[in-house]
């Protein structure tokens, strides 16, 4: 049972969902794309592709107010498929797929604190660039094949206003994510894992934020504690509003790596990290736009030793007509690790990107054309280096509301 599904259960359990007036949505989405990958020194295919996404939603409450999504998806390769062999399991031959993804969350404004919680989680079959398709900082794959996949994350936290200048924050996290079959996790094993934050933010004037910060990630790649890691972060942000819909962030601190097994050589490092970002809030017709910077330690999701990611990430939405709306997301890193075994020498690069159109063509029906690329380049023998492009067309319809 997914995450989300076992804190619903456990809510209408405590009887704290009894008193909501539940309402909800349908909504389906059809497309068709094609999708061309080609293996530096290997593989290479192009594949026709169908994909079928339904979603329900429900959601009620205000006190406490309760969301619940259930959005499978399924793809079916369509047309014919040109395959070459010679780079092992890094494309194989097109395969449908299901995913099943289910999420809940649940917010208790109560007087000066804000109580939350949530819980997802996804099981099926997948690729691993689509199973990081919501991720701003994608991480490195081993392979382009479809695999038997599954992931779960319980979240809860709590922000107190201690005065009209002072607030603070807890939260924390249990994970797991990777393959659910002895081949499918050699290409991307079974991580588990848990963080925890605290922070404490003074808005010392109208436009500028100060916070202090402090977190901790321990986590296991693999079964045994080769893959083990514990990375402690503390640090201080400022926010400033540089007007009315720009907003500017800064950050920096040091980072202490505790780790056994493989990844015994960077116990006791101390690392540095650094953020700057900007964001504008457009007006009606104009465009929103965010970016990100950023040099942070993180967990190497092919083997659990610690790496270094340096890269940038951005959004743009626009609206500039009634029902058109355009959009487009990139991000690069580069992830290099340190201090350990030879044969993991050299860094990645990850980069991913998407252009989006989209039109009204009827009440509630939405038309849906996009362009889209992901790039890996490798020096390392566990993640190939590939350059995937596709084009894809989507109808979205809402369905129902209640």
């Amino acid at each position: 049972m997914s995450p989300s599904l076992v804190l619903l259960a456990s809510l209408f359990q405590l009887h704290l969902l009894g008193d909501l007036d539940v309402r909800g949505e349908a909504a389906l989405s059809a497309g068709q794309g094609v999708r061309s990958i080609h293996v530096q020194d290997g593989d290479s295919a192009a594949v026709g592709q169908l994909d079928l996404a339904p979603r329900l939603t429900l959601y009620g409450g205000a006190r406490p107010r309760v969301v619940f999504t259930y959005a499978p998806t399924f793809s079916l390769p369509v047309g014919p498929a040109d395959a070459a062999s010679g780079g092992g399991q890094v494309v194989a031959a097109p395969t449908s797929s299901a995913l099943h993804s289910a999420q809940l969350s649940l917010e208790a404004p109560l007087s000066r604190w804000r109580v939350f919680a949530s819980g997802q989680g996804s099981w099926g079959t997948t690729d691993l660039i689509t199973a990081q398709a919501d991720a701003s900082a994608p991480d490195a794959v081993a392979t382009r094949a479809t695999l038997p996949y599954v992931s779960g994350q319980l979240a809860a936290g709590a922000t107190f206003a201690a005065n009209r200048r002072t607030a603070l924050s807890l939260q924390a996290a249990a994970f797991f994510s990777g393959g659910t079959d002895e081949e499918a996790r050699a290409a991307f094993p079974l991580q588990r894992g848990a963080r925890a934050e605290g922070s404490v933010a003074w808005n010392v004037a109208r436009r500028d934020v100060l916070a202090l910060q402090l977190s901790v990630l321990g986590s296991r790649v693999g079964d045994d504690s080769d893959g083990d890691a514990l990375v402690g972060r503390a640090g201080g942000t400022w926010a400033h509003s540089l007007s009315r819909r720009l907003l500017g962030r800064v950050g920096a601190g040091a980072a202490s790596v505790f780790s056994d097994g493989a990844a015994a050589g960077q116990s006791g490092s101390l690392l540095g990290w650094a953020e700057a970002s900007l964001a504008y809030a457009g007006a009606a017709a104009q465009p929103s736009a965010s970016l990100r910077l950023s040099a942070e330690p993180g967990v190497d999701r092919l083997t659990g030793l610690v790496q270094m990611r340096v890269g940038a990430d951005g959004g743009v939405s626009w609206e500039p007509f009634r029902r058109w709306s355009f959009a487009g997301l990139a991000s690069i890193a580069t992830l290099d690790t340190y201090a350990g075994p030879s044969e993991l020498d050299g860094a990645i690069r990850v980069a991913r990107g998407e252009a989006r159109a989209g039109r009204e063509v009827a009440r509630d029906v939405w038309l849906y054309g996009s362009l889209a690329a992901a790039v890996q380049s490798s020096a390392r023998p566990d993640a190939p280096s590939f350059t995937e492009l596709g084009a894809f067309l989507r109808l979205e319809a809402r369905l129902f509301s209640l």
